[in-house]
């Protein structure tokens, strides 16, 4: 991460995208050194997110929810469809 933000102008903001295996603290601790980078994680562990214990779902749960969505999920194998409602939130360094 950061690599590129030494790559690009100071004026772009750069998104890394992670799946669930991205949320891990040295992550989280990376992006808040840098300036003009942030990450999009699709979590599955309540995470440290800094040496003091602050933990990912406590951090989350105090923004303010940005965008909601209901969204089908077709079967697949065993699993039945469902509706998942998915809620988006942003954390500012």
């Amino acid at each position: 991460m950061t690599e590129v933000e030494h790559q690009v102008s100071s004026s772009t903001h750069v998104i890394h995208i992670f799946d669930r295996e991205g949320d891990i603290t040295e992550v989280f601790d990376q992006v808040r050194q840098l300036q003009n980078t942030g990450v999009l994680v699709r979590a599955a562990h309540d995470r440290s997110l800094d040496p003091y214990s602050e933990r990912l779902w406590q951090k989350l749960e105090s923004q303010p929810v940005r965008f909601e969505q209901e969204i089908k999920v077709p079967e697949a194998g065993k699993r039945k469809a469902r509706i998942a409602k998915l809620a988006v939130r942003e954390t500012v360094k």
